[in-house]
């Protein structure tokens, strides 16, 4: 009879590796927007139309990554709890509810769920930041597209007590 080695079969890092296809070039909306309205200027929830992130290509017999489109106008539909205007379609970062503004540029997210993963990230809390992305690739693909100007030390004060502020404002 055949004795089980010592040693298990898979003794590497790769047992638990799980590749992230396309990390940076799929372009994923999540399914809800937190954006302003137009009108009074108050949140509201905008759910998007969903977008195909991959097409059939018969010629090879896989599947080809469609590039999406992150800024300009999303399709979708919302209506404003305030002043009851429907939308069917916003221009995005300009109607971003979750926007900080620095020298360098502007950090905006999608949702709040995202807002926090992204306070992990500028705070350098790495072990926070691993538990909130294991094997969430949405999240892990939003983080790896933080600009860089969103970690520099000199803006980090700034960026992190503006998330503090919007994280305050929603729990209140």
């Amino acid at each position: 009879m055949r004795e089980m080695p010592l040693h298990p079969l898979h003794r590497s890092i790769r047992r638990f590796w799980n590749p992230v296809e396309s990390r940076y070039w799929t372009y994923e909306r999540p399914s809800v927007i937190e954006a302003i309205c137009g009108q009074c200027e108050a949140p509201y929830l905008f759910n998007p139309d969903p977008v195909p992130t991959h097409q059939y290509d018969p010629e090879v017999g896989g599947y080809t990554v469609l590039k999406g489109e992150i800024c300009g106008p999303i399709a979708g539909r919302g209506a404003c709890g305030k002043c009851g205007k429907v939308a069917t379609s916003l221009t995005w970062p300009e109607a971003a509810y979750i926007k900080i503004k620095v020298a360098e540029g502007i950090l905006w997210s999608w949702n709040t769920e995202q807002l926090v993963v992204i306070r992990a990230h500028v705070a350098g809390d790495k072990a926070v930041l691993r538990k909130m992305l294991m094997n969430d690739w949405r999240l892990s693909r939003t983080i790896g597209r933080i600009p860089t100007f969103a970690i520099l030390k000199r803006n980090r004060f700034k960026i992190l007590s503006s998330i503090d502020r919007y994280l305050r404002k929603r729990t209140a």
